[in-house]
């Protein structure tokens, strides 16, 4: 889980990430993040914490203000942060494989993807 949230994006758009020092998602990851996250992704992540059983410290499910606010630097939770690195990079490599889908579809590959 921590290899995930370390290794978020690609070479280019790499987060560094000390998580020995409680950082929590700052500006520059958030916008990041948002790029993909839109609509309806607080269910998603909501979705995948159920999936893995993960709970609060009460042991409730999450909300979906604890993920927004985890989303927006708020509040620090490694479980939340997976949970939204795992949408994230859901909806990026659909979101990918969608536009060289059209490329192809309209003749604009060029053979090099």
């Amino acid at each position: 889980m921590h290899y995930v949230v370390r290794n978020l994006l690609n070479k280019s758009e790499q987060f560094t990430r000390n998580l020995n020092k409680n950082i929590m998602i700052i500006k520059e990851q958030r916008v990041i993040l948002k790029k993909y996250l839109k609509g309806e992704y607080i269910e998603d992540v909501l979705k995948k914490l159920e999936e893995k059983k993960q709970v609060s410290r009460k042991g409730t499910p999450y909300g979906p203000k604890m993920i927004s606010h985890v989303l927006n630097g708020r509040y620090e939770n490694l479980d939340i942060e997976a949970a939204i690195v795992a949408v994230y990079e859901e909806r990026k490599t659909k979101a990918e494989k969608n536009r060289r889908n059209l490329d192809n579809l309209l003749g604009l590959n060029d053979g090099s993807k």
